[in-house]
């Protein structure tokens, strides 16, 4: 799955939903047609069946870091939940065009991204990995999916559950770590 054949499809998902949007709104607001509700369904059958394709991109193991790179994003794009197993098993995928010096975490490293534009939807399973993971670098950039999906609130009330049922004093220890590194408050789009 190339670039351009991702890049056309989440246009196209986009595009066709948007369409659907905008004629409700210059027609009858109070309305929406049977033909709008069919294009919802393709939409979502569109974005269903192109998550998966990205999943599988992502998992293949002959498929280049670019092309991993593009179907992480889309993931992402697309909010395919499904995919937040897989972009965490792959968290450390290095973008092959980012450079080392940019400043966006997300532009290096594009499971993190991904894993940021699901939000809230992806927290409990970063908090889980966060506290399973050993490697200290994997461990960061699972803090970083968490920081910049602006979930704080979500990720710390998530957090203290897993904290007050936590019995392994090991895994208490990471989870009061993340407590304390996890932001106050919601933090200004960006």
């Amino acid at each position: 799955m190339n670039r351009t054949y991702i890049s056309v499809m989440v246009a196209m998902v986009v595009a066709v939903g948007w369409l659907g949007i905008s004629k409700a709104r210059a027609g009858d607001s109070n309305r929406f047609t049977d033909k709008q509700l069919e294009q919802a369904r393709t939409v979502r059958t569109q974005r269903l069946k192109l998550g998966a394709e990205a999943v599988s991109a992502l998992n293949d193991r002959n498929a280049t870091a670019q092309a991993k790179t593009n179907a992480a994003l889309a993931i992402g794009q697309l909010g395919y939940t499904p995919g937040i197993p897989v972009l965490i098993e792959q968290i450390d995928l290095r973008n092959p065009v980012g450079r080392t010096g940019e400043s966006d975490i997300g532009s290096r490293w594009p499971c993190v991204r991904a894993l940021a534009d699901l939000g809230v939807a992806a927290v409990p399973a970063l908090v889980e990995a966060y506290a399973s993971e050993t490697q200290k670098d994997r461990r960061e950039l699972i803090h970083y999916a968490i920081i910049f999906g602006n979930a704080y609130s979500e990720a710390k009330t998530y957090t203290q559950g897993l904290l007050s049922q936590a019995k392994d004093p090991a895994h208490r220890k990471v989870l009061r770590e993340l407590l304390k590194i996890i932001p106050e408050e919601e933090k200004a789009d960006g």
